[in-house]
């Protein structure tokens, strides 16, 4: 969500690895080199970009050099989403240039291509820059499910093709269309990063056959259909099995997956920040999920991921919360499934799943249903054991 990115380097750093030592990798949003443009003229100046990321994309940043220790030491961050973006009708933060109406004139076509071809040349002059999947996502378009904008994925992803070449990057869209939608748009889309509620297992595997990786967000069960609205897997009556979870169904689905809510991204707005008066201020409850406004609608208490170190002594300081703990965890079982196929026993691995995990997760098929999977954590640990 662009929160990290907004931080000073040295406390993003922090993030960062918090996030290696967990087993998961932040997606950050609008990294953007310094750009101007002129005409049709394109000029960058990538002196902050590469001094901000590049310990990232060569591993540096998970060294002793920065005082790291633990998992993935010296292992560089598998993706990077590139600041390519449209913008929304109603505003002007299309990069590298604004669109009108989900289009660029001629002019714009030529400065997105420019902007593409120094993006290209850049990332390949470093070896170990070549090695990290690059991935454009268009965030104006995100979630949007009319005709126009199936159009503009289309349009945007010819272009940023015919900039960087097909296969040098990954063309991503966010949300969970339907059939008739993905019928227009597999051809172009790369990586999809499915909402649950419109995960349907037949439909994923058919669309998976034809090319297209998928990952899925948003909750892992569904008391109700309007749990899609909000997208917590963090609500503090939830057990922790929610967040272990994510591994068990990422590894039988055979999907990636997506967290929006790990950080307070709200943080950056004054008027909304978490600034608890005392030990029980309703505040301390508010995450990302929660709907401001005059009234805000406040969904039941939800807790994060990790915490800012602000609101506990430790400025400058991610603290990892219990469900990043148990999410963890989930990811480590996935590793060891991952141990057993490679073994040549993948079989084993899903019958261990399978005896977990009960039925194929999500999708309407699922609402109101919080039995998708066994509730006794010592069976999971027990199957994590066998493993």
């Amino acid at each position: 969500n662009g929160s990290l990115r907004r931080m000073e380097p040295e406390v993003e750093l922090r993030y960062y690895q918090v996030a290696q030592r967990h087993r998961f990798h932040p997606g950050v949003a609008g990294y953007a080199p310094d750009i101007k443009v002129k005409g049709t003229e394109v000029s960058i100046d990538w002196t902050k970009y590469d001094s901000r990321l590049s310990r990232y994309f060569n591993g540096e940043a998970f060294t002793d050099k920065h005082g790291y220790w633990g998992p993935g030491y010296g292992t560089a961050i598998p993706h990077i989403q590139l600041p390519f973006n449209c913008n929304k009708k109603d505003r002007k933060s299309g990069w590298p240039i604004a669109s009108e109406n989900f289009r660029l004139t001629p002019d714009g076509e030529k400065v997105w291509l420019e902007t593409c071809r120094q993006f290209k040349e850049h990332f390949d002059a470093d070896a170990t820059w070549r090695k990290v999947r690059k991935v454009v996502f268009l965030g104006g378009l995100d979630e949007s499910y009319n005709q126009e904008a199936y159009d503009a994925m289309i349009y945007f992803c010819k272009l940023t093709r015919k900039g960087l070449g097909k296969d040098w990057f990954q063309y991503r869209i966010d949300g969970g269309y339907n059939s008739p939608a993905m019928r227009q748009l597999y051809k172009y889309v790369d990586l999809w990063v499915c909402h649950t509620a419109g995960w349907h297992q037949p439909k994923m595997l058919n669309f998976r056959g034809k090319g297209v990786e998928t990952w899925f967000y948003g909750p892992m069960v569904y008391e109700r259909q309007a749990n899609s609205g909000c997208g917590s897997n963090t609500f503090t009556d939830l057990d922790l099995l929610v967040n272990r979870g994510i591994g068990w169904v990422a590894w039988k689905h055979r999907s990636g997956y997506c967290q929006f809510e790990f950080d307070f991204y709200m943080w950056r707005v004054p008027e909304r920040r978490n600034r608890p008066t005392k030990a029980w201020d309703k505040r301390w409850t508010e995450a990302q999920n929660c709907r401001y406004g005059k009234k805000p609608n406040e969904f039941n208490g939800s807790g994060l991921l990790i915490y800012r170190g602000e609101l506990m002594g430790k400025p400058g300081h991610p603290i990892a919360g219990v469900r990043l703990k148990a999410q963890r965890r989930g990811i480590q079982d996935y590793e060891y499934f991952w141990l057993l196929r490679e073994a040549g026993k993948g079989d084993q691995a899903d019958e261990l799943v399978n005896s977990i995990v009960l039925v194929p997760p999500f999708g309407a098929e699922n609402y109101r249903n919080p039995n998708i999977w066994k509730h006794d954590p010592e069976q999971w640990e027990a199957m994590r054991i066998k493993a």
